[in-house]
């Protein structure tokens, strides 16, 4: 069996919230500075123990919003907190103010199968939390939002390349490489216009990018990537 491995914020780590806020997070979650990676801003921490299998928290949004799988998958609809799982979707992010509603939207990116200790699932009407194994207090809750969440021209270099290193497998692997060559590039335009000439051919801009570029508005998890054990 695989190693498992936890990411722990520091004992004198400032809490940054205590989720008094929701319910369903209060005393068993809080937020603190992620230490998942420098990107992911701040992250949700165990205030307790948490046993596998556990439901830890709710995932959900504005109750008066009732958005359905099609409108999240929408190319108009933007948004980075939007949950899809089994013809559920729950957007986590209040559309006018960007403030996020649960705790659950502060779970980030494990990038590593070893770190993950939690999952999303479906639960009837309600998506949750769910321990995957034992969890200690202080230990950081990470899950892995799947390969469809990073593939898009949005995100950061650094974290595009961190997100193929995980997620590129033999067939996608040619659509990674041309959108982190995309996302050099851009980066080449912020520091000298003159160098940033993208180099993709045309025929390697209509295979690869184009497919990609309609997958950047929502964060999607199918069951089917989900683990096989669940």
């Amino acid at each position: 069996l695989a190693r498992s491995y936890s990411v722990r914020a520091h004992p004198s780590a400032e809490i940054l919230d205590d989720l008094h806020w929701d319910p369903t997070a209060a005393g068993r979650i809080h937020i603190c500075r992620s230490q998942a990676s420098p990107e992911a801003g701040k992250g949700a921490f165990a205030s307790t123990s948490l046993a596998i299998d556990e439901v830890i928290c709710h995932y959900f949004g504005d109750p008066t919003i009732r958005l359905s799988p099609r409108e999240a998958n929408s190319p108009s609809y933007a948004s980075d907190y939007v949950l899809v799982i089994d013809h559920l979707a729950i957007d986590a992010q209040d559309r006018k103010t960007f403030r996020i509603l649960c705790g659950a939207g502060y779970i980030n990116e494990a990038f590593d199968e070893n770190l993950a200790n939690c999952i999303f699932k479906r639960r009837g009407n309600r998506l949750v939390v769910i321990a995957t194994r034992d969890i200690q207090p202080g230990e950081e809750l990470l899950v892995l939002y799947g390969e469809q969440y990073w593939r898009t021209s949005r995100w950061s270099l650094n974290l595009l390349r961190k997100a193929a290193l995980h997620y590129s497998t033999a067939t996608s692997k040619q659509l990674w490489s041309d959108l982190i060559h995309h996302a050099e590039v851009q980066e080449r335009h912020k520091t000298n216009p003159r160098l940033a000439d993208d180099c993709l051919s045309n025929v390697r801009r209509t295979d690869s990018l184009i497919p990609i570029l309609p997958l950047k508005h929502s964060w999607v998890m199918n069951p089917s990537s989900l683990p096989s054990s669940f």
